[in-house]
């Protein structure tokens, strides 16, 4: 995904990205024969990607160390104590109204367990939320697990 051109639709474009990539000799053969190049060109078809491609600005991959209030992970943790949060956002957006931020699945879900599976991963997006809010001084307005096995985003 963190080369994937948002601007091109279809599996053959997907196809022609992961060629390049295994050119580059950033994916081995085997890496680009495991890609799953028809859920990749449905998330380019998705209202998601179509949201990206309008967006003032999109970053992925983008690595954040912080420091924050230990107490808001360990409620043992003393008044003062701080822990270091590091983290990799798959890909955020700056939208009307501030940031968007988008973490890519490939779990196996399904329609019924996505809800649930999506719940597991809320610490983790707003943990990248808080990280983005302090470091880009803009609020962030929508957090978006997408997953590729179903083809669906979900607002968090």
């Amino acid at each position: 995904m963190q080369y994937l051109p948002l601007e091109e639709r279809g599996e053959d474009a997907v196809r022609r990205t992961v060629e390049e990539l295994k050119n580059r000799r950033l994916l081995t053969p085997e890496q680009a024969e495991a890609v799953d190049i028809r859920s990749i060109a449905r998330f380019l078809d998705s209202p998601l990607a179509e949201e990206l491609r309008g967006a003032e600005d999109v970053k992925r991959e983008f690595r954040f160390s912080l420091l924050v209030p230990a107490e808001a992970y360990y409620a043992e943790a003393t008044a003062g104590d701080e822990l270091l949060l590091q983290g990799v956002v798959d890909l955020y957006a700056q939208v009307e109204g501030g940031i968007l931020v988008a973490d890519f699945k490939t779990d196996f879900v399904t329609e019924e367990t996505m809800q649930a599976r999506s719940e597991e991963y809320r610490p983790q997006l707003l943990a990248y939320s808080e990280a983005l809010e302090r470091i880009l001084e803009r609020p962030v307005v929508r957090r978006v697990l997408y997953f590729f096995r179903t083809g669906t985003g979900i607002e968090i």
